[in-house]
């Protein structure tokens, strides 16, 4: 009786217990944008059967995704085109003589219009860095002088929101730094637009440049909503969006530091997240330094 007991035993384990398990581990960690969440058919008939329905099911969803992926690219591509003609034809009529409500108007067209753009340019940036397309290109840079140009960018809108932007450079930060400023530029209009939308009239606007030694901290900091605790823990993933009910205009694409995050880490930097709901958010990206004198260069 114990013999046949323990055989039962074994089987029920081997055949029900055991890939229930195993299949119950492999759900907790799928992800659908990994090949490697299938499950191995093993256990009994239905089991099995379990397991090959739902891989059926998953290659699925991999090629709607992808085929979502693709759609995105493709449009933003073929929207883009057209729009920078748009904001072509925007800088001419801004040399013509206007009036000043013209001109005000002409001003906040070209900023809606930037702000489109910058969409399109993440889905197409998102898109590409599916594809690992993305290049790192080294040059020397001034990153207090672009810093600069970058608050000149953001001042009027943020002034038009009711924003304070502040630009803190420490004062013998190096003067020349070696590394792709393009891609860094994505990562600080990503960044500052983001902050600039979810922070309220009257708030600060931070973006902070501190020499470490080895090290250049990068600091985007301010007094906005704040994130949850939860969106912080997946807010590196693609399409992950905060919740912001008090305006459903903020919402956005959800790939915006998705992007951040993998430019950061190709200029071989760190980034980290630090928010309260409410009381604000600071975005830290450390990098490595590559120092080079206004002689050298």
């Amino acid at each position: 009786s114990l013999a046949l007991l323990f055989i039962v035993l074994y089987i029920f384990y081997k055949f029900f217990t055991y890939p229930i398990k195993d299949y119950t581990e492999t759900l907790k960690e799928v992800n659908f944008n990994k090949d490697d969440s299938r499950l191995q058919p093993k256990g009994s008939y239905e089991l099995k059967l379990f397991a090959e329905k739902f891989n059926i099911l998953y290659e699925d969803l991999i090629k709607a995704s992808n085929t979502k992926d693709e759609f995105l690219a493709t449009m933003s591509h073929e929207i883009r085109t057209p729009l920078n003609t748009v904001i072509g034809y925007m800088k001419l009529l801004e040399d013509t003589n206007l009036d000043e409500k013209q001109r005000k108007y002409l001003k906040r067209s070209k900023l809606a219009s930037k702000n489109l753009l910058q969409i399109i340019n993440n889905i197409l940036d998102f898109s590409k860095l599916k594809k690992n397309k993305f290049e790192r290109e080294d040059i020397n840079f001034n990153l207090s002088e672009y810093l600069e140009d970058i608050k000149q960018v953001f001042t009027y809108n943020a002034r038009s929101k009711g924003l304070y932007f502040k630009l803190d450079i420490q004062e013998d930060f190096p003067k020349r730094l070696s590394g792709d400023i393009t891609q860094l530029s994505q990562v600080l209009i990503n960044l500052i637009s983001n902050a600039i939308k979810f922070t309220k009239p009257d708030g600060t606007i931070e973006v902070i440049l501190e020499d470490k030694g080895e090290v250049v901290d990068l600091i985007v900091r301010d007094d906005g909503v704040g994130m949850e605790k939860t969106f912080i823990e997946n807010a590196f993933n693609r399409y992950s969006m905060g919740k912001n009910n008090e305006n459903a205009s903020t919402k956005g694409t959800g790939i915006g530091l998705f992007v951040v995050k993998t430019l950061v880490e190709k200029q071989n930097g760190t980034i980290v997240i630090d928010s309260v709901i409410n009381e604000g958010t600071t975005i830290k990206m450390t990098f490595k330094k590559e120092k080079m004198d206004y002689e050298e260069y």
